[in-house]
Order: structure tokens, then C-alpha cells, then sequence
């Protein structure tokens, strides 16, 4: 389903590369101490964390100007491995995003924690997952697409989320985990 446009932060991008790595390291028996305080995952923690930091960012931005667009979503992946064995090493996930509606006044951190647990968990049950799958593989069985020239469907894709994909989520968290490789 569409989307409203989520509010971004208020300064401008980088120029290119305009990505930056900010990096943290934390000690992971403390953050998971922590999360399991709250019966969170150490994923749902750290989505908390950020989506309170954005609303205290958004909330400062609101003083100075009156119009902003009223969602502060995020993506957060998914790991399908969990739930469709599979034995790639390629990306293989999916996003769902928590979202807090400003115009329903300001969360505490605890509402917060509690909406993105249920976004969580109601958007990683497999029948979500398997609507969401079958509907991209149904572009996929379309005969027009996939009769185009692949250079055509990248630049489509491309232009797609440049005018729709950017403007959904006001940022991403990613999450390694635990990571088991074979011997």
C-alpha cells in the first residue's frame, strides 16, 4: 500500500559519496541485558532508540517551522533465513516500518518500544511475508516485464525509488546479528 512522505531530517545530504559510516561498539551482553529488561529484541531496542532520538530531533524542528510531514518511519529489515530455510549467502531479507504518527502527539520511550515490538512482530509473521513476496513475484510473471531488456528494468527500478523509495522512511537500521557462517 502507498505510503505517506516520512519527514526527513532537517540538513542537507552529503555531497557524493553521501554515505558515512558512524560506528559504535558496544558491549553485547549489556545491550541484550538491557533489551531483555523490556522482553525486546535487541533489534526492537535499537529501533526504539533511534525512532526516540528522530522524535527529539523532529520535535526541536516543529519549534522553528510549522509545516512537516507528520510520519517518522524506519526500515528495518527482516531476516527471512529464520523463516524460508535457505542456504544462499546473498541479502536475503525484507523491511518492515515501525512508524510514529506526529499528530498524535509526542511518545515516551516506552510507547515507542511497544509500537515497534507489534510492527515487528506482526509484519515478520510468514502469511505478511508471503503476501508481500507473492506480490512483487507477480511483476516478476508479467510477460511485458519480462520481456525487457534488463537495462530498461534497472533504470525503471531506479527511477522508482528515487521518486517514491527515499521518501518513505525517514531511516534505516540494519542489524547483522549473530552471524554463522559454514566451517
Amino acid at each position: 500500500p502507498r505510503q505517506s512522505k516520512a519527514w526527513h531530517m532537517p540538513f542537507r545530504l552529503n555531497t557524493k559519496p553521501r554515505l558515512r559510516i558512524l560506528k559504535a561498539m558496544l558491549p553485547a551482553d549489556k545491550v541484550l541485558g538491557v533489551a531483555r529488561e523490556y522482553n525486546v529484541s535487541v533489534t526492537e531496542f535499537l529501533a526504539s532508540v533511534i525512532l526516540y532520538s528522530l522524535q527529539e530531533i523532529y520535535s526541536e524542528e516543529k519549534k522553528k517551522r510549522r509545516q512537516l510531514h507528520s510520519s517518522i518511519r524506519i526500515e528495518v529489515p527482516v531476516n527471512l533465513r529464520k523463516k524460508f530455510p535457505s542456504r544462499t549467502m546473498r541479502n536475503f531479507s525484507l523491511f518492515v516500518m515501525p512508524e510514529l504518527d506526529m499528530r498524535l502527539g509526542y511518545y515516551t520511550f516506552d510507547e515507542i518500544l511497544k509500537v515497534v515490538h507489534h510492527r515487528l512482530q506482526s509484519g515478520s509473521e510468514i502469511k505478511q511475508i508471503s503476501r508481500f513476496l507473492s506480490s512483487n513475484v507477480g511483476y516478476e510473471k508479467s510477460i511485458l516485464v519480462r520481456i525487457l531488456p534488463l537495462f530498461i528494468k534497472k533504470f525503471a527500478i531506479s527511477s522508482i525509488y528515487k521518486s517514491i523509495g527515499s521518501k518513505q522512511c525517514s531511516g534505516i537500521i540494519t542489524n547483522l546479528g549473530v552471524i554463522k557462517l559454514p566451517a
